[in-house]
């Protein structure tokens, strides 16, 4: 239920843009897939199916009891939404595992593009740290951190670039 809060609130910005346009240029909000497709014939009867605006395909689950549904994805390049990953085509992506097993946070790189050279992790929150720890490694040196009871561990001013691993052990 959480991830679905974050999900909706995280989309709520790109919401007020779409309707925001709609009272100012007439733009729809939600869209048939026909509107962006019209010469892919398997869009025109799409009914369970939709876009926000251009870009934010929807294909929501709509029977009770149901936990997964399966839709069209009409031709185009189209991203993950939860990854954010481009299509693989041109190389230009950067793939990053990111892994906690007994209080250690590993980051693996995969792949990294240029541009993952140019982004730095300034701070990573656990979620979920059941007992405050007594101190946190990066790499083996020593870091500061903060602890809330909320079972929150913070570490600030990492300065990690995101196309090198790292691992962040807390003690």
């Amino acid at each position: 239920m959480k991830d679905v809060l974050l999900t909706r609130y995280s989309l709520l910005p790109f919401l007020y843009t779409l309707f925001h346009r709609a009272h100012l240029q007439g733009d729809t909000v939600a869209r048939p897939l026909f509107f962006e497709f019209p010469w892919d014939v398997a869009t025109w009867e799409l009914d369970r199916q939709f876009l926000w605006g251009r870009s934010l395909l929807v294909t929501p689950v709509l029977e009770p009891g149901v936990d997964s549904v399966t839709g069209y994805i009409p031709q185009g390049t189209w991203y993950d939404f939860y990854t954010s990953l481009d299509t693989f085509e041109k190389g230009n992506y950067s793939y990053v595992m990111f892994n906690v097993t007994q209080n250690i946070f590993t980051s693996t790189v995969l792949h990294a593009s240029t541009e993952a050279t140019k982004v730095t992790i300034g701070t990573l929150s656990i979620f979920g740290v059941q007992k405050p720890p007594s101190k946190v490694l990066l790499n083996g040196q020593e870091k500061p951190f903060s602890y809330l009871d909320n079972q929150v561990l913070t570490v600030s001013d990492l300065g990690m670039s995101l196309s090198q691993g790292f691992s962040l052990q807390w003690l």
